[in-house]
């Protein structure tokens, strides 16, 4: 089996596509794209197929990484001729929000991926006092962030402070502040949705909860900060 890596972008509507439709559109669009997809054996084959770190649903990603297998006893090599034209042919098959910026050959594991790079742009009805801020900015200095979070276990509390690092924020505005992040994603991670939670039920009544919060994920990295390819 050949192993190749899709970097692509889940942008826009493709934002509140959930994961097990994102797999069967790509599927389509490999079919229709002539892909010779290799299957497991079996009574019931199904593509190999799988998403690093699926997304959650609403948050666009310009980083995202789909590995699939191709059949060995297919005339499709993996060459750089090759590769450079799959994108266009796959992105030719899929729906708006969603493009394939690269191809290469799967070498390194998933599972070195350790952190999750994500911009968070939060939107006030009102212009946010300096106090606000300065609340928000001391929220995010490593002290503990207590959450409830539900578990294969249950409904149990973690630390967000814990799994988050590489903190920075900023404020275009007086009504928008923009949180950039890594977030853990590893087996115990963190996912944007519940740093937000937890902000809000530490903040208190230091600021009102925000109208509205746009999450981007840049990028995906390994233990050392180094890009993940």
């Amino acid at each position: 089996m050949l192993k190749v890596r899709l970097r692509f972008e889940k942008t826009g509507p493709a934002r509140y596509i959930s994961h097990l439709d994102l797999m069967r559109t790509f599927q389509r669009a490999f079919r229709r794209a002539g892909l010779p997809l290799a299957y497991s054996e079996g009574f019931n084959p199904h593509p190999y197929l799988s998403v690093a770190r699926p997304l959650p649903v609403g948050v666009d990603s310009v980083c995202e990484l789909l590995d699939f297998g191709l059949n060995e006893n297919s005339e499709f090599e993996i060459r750089n001729s090759e590769l450079e034209t799959l994108p266009g042919r796959i992105n030719a098959a899929l729906p708006l929000g969603l493009k394939v910026t690269e191809a290469y050959p799967a070498t390194r594991k998933c599972q070195e991926i350790a952190w999750a790079v994500y911009w968070m742009e939060l939107e006030w009805e009102e212009a946010v006092s300096e106090g606000g801020l300065q609340a928000l900015r001391s929220l995010l200095d490593g002290r503990p962030l207590p959450v409830v979070r539900k578990s294969k276990k249950g409904m149990v509390e973690i630390d967000a402070a814990a799994l988050t690092g590489g903190v920075s924020i900023a404020s275009p505005d007086e009504r928008r502040v923009v949180i950039q992040a890594a977030l853990a994603a590893e087996e115990t991670s963190l996912n944007p949705g519940t740093l937000l939670e937890a902000l809000l039920a530490a903040a208190g009544e230091a600021f009102m909860p925000w109208a509205r919060a746009a999450v981007t994920r840049l990028e995906l990295v390994d233990d050392t900060g180094k890009v993940f390819r």
